[in-house]
């Protein structure tokens, strides 16, 4: 999977048992009890904001700059203003109109439902947080020319497993078989794709953004 880098493939299968173990441990037991004692809205935040930038986005980035010789994008080349806004365009202008059209079809009408800027601040850390993790690190590290396809297919096997203990915890795990599976599977292609096409962690970042966003919104 990795190329051809021993030791590296040692820390990101660690990093991954260790990575889906707190997760899962999260959603399954200590995030329905914090649910219990505040109201939704706060414990959206504190979950996407507080908890996912120290469990997620923290290890993650500090590992990419540990492992920058070994990756195909270094942390100081990660973000950039100047790279791949074409691409970006490219993605969200079909993305938007699949998403609009599929709520104007399932609704008859289109709604916003729920705080516009609120949804906005978790969306916003849910996609810096997600894709630090799925693209900046572990597809990062493990795409090369000559490791194209496995790269794709395990990371979008893994970001598809990461969500398996918030649908259980949600009860929502057998109404997300098959569409749900499929659906982040795709995402995940998608955003791995972006991310290796503009070199710029802050295209798959938006798109993530963006999808959770109006699909929250508009359903």
């Amino acid at each position: 999977m990795v190329k051809n880098n021993k030791k590296l493939t040692t820390v990101l299968v660690f990093y991954s048992v260790i990575f889906y173990a707190v997760w899962a441990v999260y959603e399954l037991l200590i995030a329905p009890v914090i649910k219990k004692e505040i109201n939704n809205d706060l414990f959206q935040v504190i979950d996407s904001v507080g908890v996912k930038s120290f469990v997620w986005a923290l290890p993650a980035f500090l590992l990419v700059k540990k492992w920058g010789g070994e990756v195909s994008v270094p942390l100081k080349e990660m973000f950039s203003l100047k790279r791949g806004w074409k691409v970006l365009l490219a993605v969200l202008v079909p993305m938007t109109a699949y998403i609009v059209f599929s709520a104007w079809t399932t609704q008859g009408a289109l709604k916003i439902s729920g705080s516009v800027l609120l949804n906005v601040l978790i969306f916003l850390f849910v996609g810096l947080t997600e894709e630090s993790v799925f693209r900046g690190w572990l597809f990062n590290a493990a795409v090369s020319e000559e490791n194209t396809t496995p790269a794709y297919a395990v990371n979008a096997a893994m970001f598809v497993m990461i969500h398996f203990p918030k649908w259980i915890a949600d009860g929502r795990f057998i109404a997300n078989i098959p569409f749900g599976l499929i659906m982040i599977a795709l995402l995940s292609v998608l955003f791995s794709w972006s991310f290796r096409k503009t070199r710029n962690l802050l295209v798959p970042v938006i798109l993530h953004f963006w999808w959770d966003l109006l699909v929250t919104l508009l359903n």
